[in-house]
């Protein structure tokens, strides 16, 4: 799996059915790489992104970003990943 905010590979599953009858329903899993909890008090706070959203840093990680909770926004799903992709892919 892409962590999107860096651009590090976290291999987590040999195959798609692996990843969602396996990973995914794996509390362990879901609290480790999808930071279950945190996100959990991130749509107390600020409410659960709608569709086509999702929780983002501001500035991103990949720019220097804290990474502190009081940067968290709720951002466009697909723009903000287009801008980590474009952001990671100058750094390499």
């Amino acid at each position: 799996m892409l962590d999107p905010h860096l651009g590090q590979l976290d291999p987590i599953a040999l195959d798609a059915e692996e990843l969602f009858e396996r990973a995914f329903t794996q509390p362990s899993y879901r609290e480790r790489a999808l930071h279950a909890a945190r996100v959990a008090d991130l749509a107390g706070a600020l409410g659960a992104p709608s569709w086509g959203e999702m929780f983002a840093y501001e500035p991103a990680l990949a720019l220097g970003g804290s990474g502190a909770p009081d940067t968290v926004r709720r951002v466009g799903l697909v723009e903000h990943l287009v801008l980590l992709a474009q952001i990671v892919g100058l750094r390499r």
